[in-house]
């Protein structure tokens, strides 16, 4: 007969997260932000999908946002009303999370020709 294991709780604090966060102080606050779940980026494809099937990246950023920030929570509705500077740059946060620059490789060096 097998034995079953209890399953205990571990403390989040101890334990590294898989995912990548960043901490970000904007205009005086202290935001923290959490790369998204591969089902819930995919729920956020969906709400930004056009009808010809390619995604509008703004709109995606847009529903990524509140998904992505974890603190301060903030309600849809301060969403909507914060300032345009303050949106681009919680934006640009969740833009750079999710999609970080990719560094090009260097051009080949050129060689002398004999």
């Amino acid at each position: 007969m097998a034995t079953r294991r209890a399953l205990t709780a571990v403390d989040d604090e101890s334990t590294e997260s898989p995912f990548a966060h960043v901490e970000k102080t904007i205009h005086g606050v202290e935001y923290r932000f959490v790369e998204l779940d591969a089902e819930t980026y995919d729920e956020c494809c969906e709400l930004a999908k056009l009808e010809n099937g390619n995604i509008d990246t703004v709109v995606l950023l847009k529903v990524m946002l509140p998904k992505s920030l974890v603190s301060p929570k903030l309600a849809e509705r301060q969403f909507l009303k914060m300032p345009m500077s303050l949106r681009r740059a919680l934006l640009t946060e969740v833009d750079l999370l999710h999609f970080p620059p990719v560094a090009l490789p260097a051009p080949p060096a050129e060689t002398e020709s004999a």
